[in-house]
């Protein structure tokens, strides 16, 4: 098993560190490593693979190793650091969070791997949050409600650097 033998090794793991230290490895997190890593992607994809069982995913700005299953049974959920909203009202912000991101890169005419990533402040994000609760009948959610909602997710949306 030689995946990197041509590959210069100083970079390779630091690359390899890079992609396991945090759910995700921002291009502008060190953009030398990360076009090290697009130009050898075949090499850590194989890698990932054979070794781990592990999925290399990399798009322009963003790379993640995805691991499809959990091998160790005897970890409860709350056992494993993974993002994983459970509670109701965090699928629903987060869900409101892509959606209002996703109406920001099209009023800006951007792709999601354009840099810099668009800015707003909280109190958009809140608006078309309790604006879209309307729309969609979620009328039993007040503004103070909205508000809670938001301000808990985004701890964790911070903590995984979304």
């Amino acid at each position: 098993m030689t995946y990197f033998d041509k590959l210069n090794r100083p970079r390779v793991q630091a690359v390899v560190n890079l992609l396991t230290e945090a759910p995700f490895f921002y291009r502008t997190d060190d953009p030398e490593a990360f076009a090290y890593l697009r130009r050898h992607r075949a090499e850590f994809a194989h890698f990932y693979d054979e070794v781990y069982g592990w999925e290399l995913l990399v798009d322009a700005a963003t790379a993640r190793i995805y691991k499809g299953r959990w091998h160790n049974p005897a970890l409860r959920p709350s056992q494993r650091d993974a993002f994983d909203p459970t509670r109701r009202l965090d699928c629903i912000g987060f869900l409101l969070v892509l959606e209002f991101y996703e109406r920001l890169l099209e009023a800006g005419n951007r792709a999601p791997t354009d840099e810099p990533a668009p800015r707003f402040a909280f109190g958009e994000l809140f608006g078309f949050a309790r604006d879209r609760l309307a729309q969609l009948g979620g009328a039993a959610l007040d503004d103070d409600d909205v508000r809670r909602m938001l301000r808990q997710l985004m701890p964790m949306l911070e903590r995984y650097r979304f």
